[in-house]
């Protein structure tokens, strides 16, 4: 199964249907005669048979290094953890959506990294099917009290002592929302004090879950096109047990087309000739056939950006482009297929596009940095953290950020795979080699030394 982003299936809670068993605890050694990984880390590899509506619990430690654990299911999704508490931890806690052999991966974070680990393995056996929506939450002190959320209206909440509790003590209110199959939605909880933790529930009781958004503690975020039409369930909670204090959570329905070409019409309407503009967008890109090949699609295909309540081609934003008469504009676009935009949009002096992936590639999610996309992380990284002046004069070139971005592709965005799996007729699948997608910079019209951004 293909998706342009990684939706780690974690469960909320402990299963009820079965008590966990622990099949492994072997103390491991990471070197350099084990498993190689395309990004040149060590790892051990523990094969495990589940079946559907199994529970698998995966904790790892090291006092030697940066942990990571991955594990694969039996048609190759992935899920993957990191942190689980300190650099040194990580853990997965999942249910088994099919049944057959799953590959739990113990290495490390850094690229060739040695050291000892402490590995376990622990199965809850199911009943062969997904866990219903009274296993997959957990048992709590009392019933939560279910209030409704409404898109595009911030709320206002707190966790406390007297909330409903999970199993390992954490606090969480749940809300009801109704949204429609077709819709693209980022739901986000930020809190100033709490570690906070977000998880979605479909109304078939699929999960979705996230910890921390871009490596950020105080907020977790999910984005996904939604396949189920109905009431899904938003679970507000924090990663620690008895964790207490306020949030804000959102259903984001403000990044509509309509608000999207309202917003580049009006601020484009105000540019001068010193002005610059920054369009960027993370989330997910498709393509749509049209009648025949064309100048800037010779390829039969419109790519698209999947906005909250339509899709935007990219011929739409081109027209909508083609008002702005004076100033820069550098056009940012992390999303599947995003290449397909550079013919269309750098056709005139002042623009310049960064673009996450080729015309027919998929763009696949950051799981290493926890980030939405590579190029988002990158780009953060190069202008929010300064990394990419180069000279520290103060001043973002063009050639500075393109060589950076460059430089971080080539070392973060890459595989060695031994043979062409996911390569197809029409598309090319980064889920199944990482090293097909590569970034796309189309400087136009700008020079080299063009001053971007200064500080």
């Amino acid at each position: 199964m293909f998706t342009c982003s990684l939706a780690l299936l974690l469960a909320l809670a402990p299963a009820q249907a079965g008590m966990l068993e622990r099949l492994t605890d072997t103390d491991g050694s990471l070197d350099k005669d084990d498993h190689h990984r395309s990004d040149g880390q060590y790892a051990d590899i523990f094969p495990v048979d589940l079946q559907a509506g199994d529970r698998i619990l995966v904790e790892m430690e090291s006092r030697k290094f940066d942990t990571f654990l991955l594990i694969t299911s039996p048609t190759g999704q992935a899920f993957e953890n990191d942190d689980a508490g300190s650099q040194k931890s990580s853990q997965l806690d999942l249910f088994a959506e099919e049944s057959g052999t799953w590959l739990v991966y113990a290495t490390s974070y850094g690229a060739a990294t040695k050291g000892k680990y402490d590995l376990r393995i622990s199965v809850a056996r199911g009943d062969g099917t997904a866990p219903p929506a009274a296993q997959q939450g957990s048992s709590s002190t009392q019933p939560p009290e279910v209030a409704s959320l409404s898109p595009g209206q911030p709320l206002e909440g707190s966790l406390a002592a007297g909330d409903a509790t999970l199993d390992n003590g954490e606090y969480f209110d749940a809300y009801l929302v109704e949204l429609q199959a077709g819709q693209h939605v980022a739901v986000d909880m930020s809190s100033p004090s709490l570690d906070t933790y977000l998880g979605l529930l479909s109304p078939s009781n699929s999960g979705f879950s996230n910890d921390d958004w871009e490596g950020s503690r105080n907020h977790s975020r999910y984005e996904l096109d939604v396949e189920e039409s109905g009431a899904w369930t938003v679970i507000a909670t924090t990663y620690a047990a008895g964790d207490g204090g306020p949030y804000t959570l959102l259903v984001d329905s403000d990044a509509t087309a309509d608000a999207f070409v309202e917003a580049v019409r009006t601020l484009g309407g105000q540019m001068g000739e010193d002005d610059r503009m920054v369009i960027f967008y993370s989330g997910h890109g498709g393509r749509v056939a049209h009648d025949g090949p064309q100048a800037a699609d010779p390829d039969g295909f419109d790519e698209t950006l999947a906005l909250y309540d339509a899709q935007i081609t990219d011929d739409q934003v081109a027209q909508l482009l083609a008002e702005i008469e004076h100033g820069t504009v550098l056009i940012v676009f992390d999303s599947c297929f995003s290449g397909g935009f550079s013919k269309d949009l750098i056709s005139q002096p002042g623009r310049m596009g960064l673009f996450s992936s080729h015309e027919d590639v998929t763009s696949a999610v950051a799981g290493k940095f926890r980030a939405g996309g590579y190029l988002s992380h990158f780009i953060v990284e190069a202008v929010g953290e300064r990394r990419a002046d180069d000279n520290g004069d103060g001043a973002l070139t063009a050639l500075e950020l393109s060589q950076y971005l460059y430089e971080r592709y080539r070392s973060d965005v890459k595989s060695m795979p031994s043979d062409k799996s996911g390569a197809y007729d029409d598309i090319v699948l980064t889920g199944q080699n990482l090293g097909y997608q590569q970034i796309i910079v189309d400087r136009g019209g700008i020079g080299p030394s063009q001053v971007l951004f200064a500080w």
